[in-house]
């Protein structure tokens, strides 16, 4: 969802709490890690979508291993 960051931001400005599923590890921002951090969430689920980056490439996935590594760091310098 391209405005999932304005959209987190407003629900918690309404005192909603928020949840999700998973998360792609490329389209992870540090403001909604911090959206999530803040309204609680310790914890979050990254979707790395096939087991190895060759495997990503073939499925036109997208999504690097940096993408990945960046994500988790995002989310420990998060406290998540």
């Amino acid at each position: 969802y391209p405005a999932i960051d304005e959209l987190c931001e407003a629900l918690m400005k309404l005192d909603v709490q928020i949840s999700v599923a998973s998360l792609r590890a490329d389209s992870l921002t540090e403001s909604l890690v911090a959206a999530l951090a803040r309204s609680g969430h310790k914890t979050i689920t990254l979707a790395p979508e096939a087991g190895s980056e060759r495997l990503r490439r073939v499925i036109n996935k997208g999504v690097t291993e940096g993408d990945i590594i960046r994500a988790v760091k995002l989310a420990r310098d998060h406290g998540i």
